[in-house]
């Protein structure tokens, strides 16, 4: 089976390219280890990302879009555990 073949078969399966799953994936160990209090550095390392400023360019554009920024790390652990979403009666 080539490399090809095998991606349009993911894709038809999954909805989704290896490289969003992948993506996917790493985030998801993100989140659960800053829930857990990791430092953000420290999760993306264990989550495969090569350094900081790659894991938070994928963050922002996985999460935040482009008009809200980060100012601390609070505001983003806020983000992060739904804290955001709480406040207007979701959860």
């Amino acid at each position: 089976m080539s490399k090809n073949h095998l991606t349009a078969v993911f894709k038809r399966a999954t909805g989704t390219t290896v490289a969003r799953y992948i993506l996917y994936k790493r985030m998801a160990i993100v989140r659960k280890e800053l829930a857990m209090g990791v430092p953000a550095a420290e999760a993306a390392s264990k989550a495969g990302f090569g350094d900081y400023s790659s894991f938070f360019r994928a963050y922002k554009k996985k999460y935040l879009g482009a008009r809200l920024l980060i100012r601390t790390r609070r505001e983003c652990l806020k983000w992060i555990r739904g804290a955001r979403f709480k406040n207007l009666g979701m959860y």
